[in-house]
């Protein structure tokens, strides 16, 4: 690797540093329930290699508790550990997905902020999730939200084969109905048909028994601060508080850089503030990070704002992560500070891809190998003298 200075930053908060009490739980190892984290984000997130790199490592070190959220029937997901496949044609809502506009009141999209739905009858989607031997809690959520309608989840499980079928009732109310399944054989699938009627996915979570560490990812391509925002703000704060996490994270900016002007920039503090009291709404114990956006280059673009601006948004999310009590990662520091971008492109292999926006699977690892060294903090650096994912681990300080 040439060229590339990496350094993993840094907690600056009003109170401690915003971690102190999910590495007290780390610390404690009780793992009669889940340790979970939720990471909510933009394609950075929702691309899965930067989260993956990141579960990876905690799981390592605290036991792998599964892969939690799954984009269920989203077209072109990805999700480490867990294999995709959509039959038939599907459509993600709101359309596009990324979209801040206001939603229907009472509309749910539940955890992921967006829903699936099948674009004609019969159309299906599988998950297989990866793996040996091993126990696991299947949560599927669907919604059925006009009559007639239906749908079928199967889960098969090494030549065994349990199957649930739901139906609209036309006298209850569209609610999201949870189907919950325990599989105990090795690489097991489920899978979603929509067998009559508008059927709404709104995503799978998947978990082990013995539990362990949990890292939901959670991310929309091409959303901004105020994405999630424009969601029932009580469909999704319920969804949060289903998951009892020790941990939420945000990690906005890219998007929002773009956008120039003074009231752009006004609009990702007040959008970043406000998205974090709604996550915390919904994890009110949890211990809470800020993820800085990562250095980009120019885009080609009719009044895109310059490379700079992302500097710029940076700074503003450090402020909103004092000002709300959580810790700060500085994603363009940890890439070797502003105009950094180059580099990882440049770099052998390259780190990062030539839209000048994303990285490579490499250097997403690297730096959710960066983010793991902030959230362990004096229990040791993330490959903890275990093999890194990658050539080299940048390593976290506290200032």
């Amino acid at each position: 690797m040439a060229g590339v200075a990496t350094t993993g930053l840094a907690v600056v908060t009003a109170t401690g540093d915003g971690l102190d009490a999910f590495r007290a739980r780390l610390a404690r190892g009780d793992r009669a329930a889940p340790l979970r984290l939720g990471v909510f984000g933009d394609s950075h997130v929702q691309g899965e290699h930067l989260t993956g790199a990141l579960r990876a490592v905690l799981q390592r070190r605290f036991g792998d508790g599964g892969p939690g959220f799954v984009q269920l029937a989203w077209p072109k997901a990805r999700h480490d550990g867990v294999q995709l496949a959509v039959q038939g044609r599907w459509r993600v809502e709101p359309s596009p997905p990324a979209t801040s506009e206001a939603q229907p009141p009472g509309e749910p999209f539940g955890l992921g902020g967006a829903r699936a739905v099948p674009r004609k009858r019969g159309a299906s989607a599988t998950m297989t999730v990866e793996g040996p031997l091993s126990a696991l809690r299947w949560d599927v959520a669907l919604r059925l939200p006009v009559c007639p309608a239906s749908a079928r989840v199967t889960l098969d499980d090494e030549g065994r084969s349990e199957a649930r079928v739901l139906s609209c009732d036309p006298r209850a109310p569209a609610s999201v109905a949870h189907v919950e399944l325990l599989s105990s054989g090795a690489s097991p699938s489920l899978t979603v048909a929509a067998t009559a009627g508008r059927v709404e996915v709104l995503g799978a979570i998947v978990e082990r028994d013995p539990p362990g560490l949990v890292l939901d990812a959670v991310g929309i391509g091409g959303a901004r601060a105020g994405t999630l925002l424009g969601r029932d703000a009580e469909d999704f704060v319920a969804a949060v508080r289903r998951r009892d996490y020790a941990l939420v994270a945000v990690a906005f900016g890219t998007n929002d850089s773009v956008a120039s002007g003074e009231a752009a920039a006004r609009a990702y503090r007040r959008d970043l503030t406000a998205l974090l009291r709604r996550v915390r709404r919904g994890a009110p114990s949890a211990s809470c990070l800020v993820v800085g956006p990562m250095d980009r280059g120019e885009i080609e673009r009719r009044g895109a704002a310059p490379a700079s601006r992302v500097v710029e948004l940076a700074a503003l999310a450090r402020e909103v992560a004092r000002s709300e009590g959580c810790a700060f990662f500085d994603a363009i520091a940890a890439m070797g500070g502003p105009g950094s971008m180059q580099a990882w492109i440049d770099a052998d292999p390259p780190l990062a891809a030539r839209d000048r926006v994303h990285l490579t699977a490499r250097g997403y690892a690297r730096l959710g190998e960066a983010i793991a060294d902030l959230l362990l903090g004096p229990q040791g650096p993330a490959s903890g003298g275990e093999p890194s994912r990658n050539d080299a681990s940048p390593a976290a300080s506290a200032r």
